[in-house]
């Protein structure tokens, strides 16, 4: 008969955290104080895009950090949502739309 483990080693912890996140676990959440959130970000929700299609928006952020990437999580509109020309800060990134008037959220990270 095999001893018991009595205590895990960190690559026994490593593995059961990849099965826990591979089996579903990976939340964004709903909103920005969503506790089932376990990915850093912020959600940006119903910004409408500006009535000139291309022009930088600015989105508010509040992450302690200057985000990297955004998601698209809704759109009203066949749009393409891509970075705009005018530098992120930890406070704010800026977007521009293909389309007027789009509304859109976001998922920034």
């Amino acid at each position: 008969m095999r001893p018991s483990i009595t205590h895990q080693t960190p690559q026994i912890q490593v593995l059961q955290n990849h099965t826990r996140i591979l089996s579903g676990n990976v939340d964004f959440g709903k909103s920005n104080t969503d506790q089932a959130k376990n990915i850093q970000g912020w959600h940006a929700l119903n910004i409408t895009t500006p009535a000139t299609a291309n022009t930088d928006f600015p989105v508010p952020v509040s992450l302690g950090y200057i985000p990297d990437f955004f998601q698209v999580t809704s759109i009203n509109a066949n749009a393409v949502i891509y970075k705009g020309v005018t530098p992120w800060t930890a406070e704010i990134i800026y977007l521009r739309c293909s389309v007027a008037s789009a509304i859109v959220s976001l998922f920034i990270h």
